[in-house]
């Protein structure tokens, strides 16, 4: 089921044109997106019935600003229904993470569409990589970040 699974995933890649990376259970490509954090990587974890994408933005994180960063987080991810944010208290990443879950199915084109590429329009097009560098240039507040991301309508799009 693994071997399926990580065929179907980089099938989807090599058809739009994603260059990846593939070490043993784990696939690897960066993305870009415009704003003041253009850059940023998805980590695709493989395992027997369930994959784990985890987009990261390597952003370098002060211990001081955890705690907005911990407080926009949490009501982000309370509308969140597909995935969520962290932040790697060691590696100072911040990543959106989907799991998917395939028990002995056929992995939907569309299923994998939207959790690879989700996560890179929610940093990008719906201003969460802006809204977190504005965040930690004090330039927002967590209110304030809060309110640029409902202004791109984020939240629709994670509740479809």
């Amino acid at each position: 089921m693994k071997q399926d699974i990580i065929q179907s995933l980089t099938s989807f890649l090599t058809d739009v044109s994603i260059h990846y990376q593939k070490k043993d259970n784990i696939i690897h490509f960066p993305f870009y997106i415009e704003g003041k954090i253009n850059e940023g990587a998805t980590f695709i974890h493989v395992s027997e019935e369930s994959y784990i994408v985890e987009t990261g933005l390597p952003i370098e994180v002060h211990p001081e600003a955890f705690d907005l960063l911990t407080e926009f987080f949490i009501k982000i991810n309370e509308k969140s229904e597909y995935g969520y944010f962290q932040l790697n208290e060691e590696t100072h990443l911040i990543s959106y993470i989907i799991k998917v879950n395939v028990h002995n199915t056929s992995l939907p084109r569309k299923v994998i569409e939207h959790s690879l590429l989700l996560p890179i329009e929610i940093y990008g097009a719906y201003g969460f990589a802006n809204a977190i560098y504005y965040l930690l240039s004090n330039i927002l507040t967590v209110d304030e970040a809060l309110d640029f991301v409902v202004e791109s309508k984020v939240y629709e799009k994670l509740d479809e």
